[in-house]
């Protein structure tokens, strides 16, 4: 029976065979990949990286290309469609072909798109994971510390710690502590003095010891010190800085010190009309004008008049001070880098929040008043 059986189905048939006369079947013996078949899988990888690196590239130039031809919302849209929806799939696929090259320079790799790319997926957390236990010297690990990444604090302060790739250290360490600092506000239980002091340590040895790292086009050492003023100049709780000026009729700006708590809005017209903002910022003016907030705009465009007109044309509600005439004070001193985006300011005169998306303020504001 057991010849006939092995003939029939092999290890299995003879397992099931001894089970049926009473025996202990055989334990599974475990996989061994030869070296053969692990650089093969490896390549298959690699080569499923060229793929989706070149939809990359035809996604950005489809972009590029339609630039004067089709919204931007649009063209954003079908750009993305032939590439970032199936990030999770294609993820996936990478992560089964790389499982039979462990430790490969594919895995770290293969990693390190899923980490960067998968967006809100339960692969890149996995990716995140793979890249810190197993390639935390590799360069794919600066992947994983890149802003908006699914690492959790000890994954990125181990990275900070531990990791010989100078652009993956200094990226860990200006999100730690950014993350730091964004949870240090005003009135919050537990010991912030030492999180605010633990914060600012890392931002310093950033300045100090990564001058020569570049992350985009600027240093990382820049990066730290302009966090560093950010936190002793704008950080929640100081006073703000008052607007001073002209409006974008050349009259001068009056602000009540009385009038409760304001918001600064900063904004020019091109990335108003992109965003949609005009019918947003009417809406906002009227649900929050009545309860004693006030909305400031502060304007970037260097045309003043043409700044004016726009303002009629699309009955913008609130006086703006001209600053992109005056060459952009306030909102450098703010440090403000894209438009529109809001700063709230409380009835004494003292910073609450900044770097607050128009999309955003009117969930901001109910909380705060509230």
């Amino acid at each position: 029976l057991i010849s006939v059986m092995l003939l029939l189905g092999g290890n299995g048939a003879l397992a099931s065979a001894m089970q049926n006369q009473g025996q202990p079947a055989p334990a599974p013996v475990a996989r061994k990949l030869p070296v053969k078949a692990a650089e093969a899988a490896a390549s298959r990888a690699l080569a499923t990286l060229v793929l989706l690196e070149k939809n990359y590239e035809d996604a950005q130039n489809y972009y590029a290309a339609t630039v004067l031809v089709m919204r931007p919302s649009r063209k954003r849209d079908l750009a993305h469609q032939r590439y970032f929806p199936v990030a999770s799939k294609w993820g996936q696929r990478l992560l089964d072909q790389v499982a039979d090259a462990p430790g490969s320079e594919a895995e770290a790799r293969a990693w390190g798109w899923v980490a960067q790319h998968a967006g809100d997926s339960p692969l890149a957390p996995a990716a995140v994971n793979g890249l810190v236990e197993s390639h935390l010297h590799s360069p794919w690990i600066a992947r994983a510390c890149e802003p908006g990444t699914p690492a959790s604090d000890a994954q990125l302060t181990k990275i900070w710690e531990e990791t010989s790739v100078g652009l993956a250290r200094a990226l860990a360490g200006l999100e730690v502590a950014r993350r730091v600092l964004d949870a240090v506000k005003p009135g919050r239980e537990g010991d912030t003095d030492a999180m605010t002091e633990r914060a600012l340590g890392i931002l310093q040895r950033i300045e100090k010891e990564c001058t020569g790292v570049k992350i985009g086009s600027q240093a990382a050492s820049q990066l730290a010190s302009e966090q560093l003023v950010v936190w002793r100049t704008l950080r929640p709780g100081m006073a703000a800085i008052p607007l001073t000026g002209v409006d974008l009729h050349g009259d001068p700006l009056v602000i009540a010190d009385d009038q409760g708590p304001r918001v600064y809005l900063f904004w020019n017209t091109r990335e108003m009309r992109k965003s949609g903002g005009y019918g947003l910022l009417r809406t906002l003016h009227q649900r929050f004008a009545p309860q004693g907030v006030a909305l400031i705009g502060v304007n970037g465009d260097r045309n003043q008049a043409r700044a004016a007109r726009e303002a009629k044309l699309q009955r913008v509600p609130i006086q703006s001070l001209a600053d992109g005439a005056a060459g952009g004070t306030f909102a450098k001193a703010y440090r403000i880098d894209f438009s529109p985006q809001a700063v709230l300011i409380d009835a004494q005169g003292r910073l609450v929040s900044r770097e607050i998306p128009l999309g955003d303020l009117g969930k901001v504001l109910d909380e705060y008043l509230k």
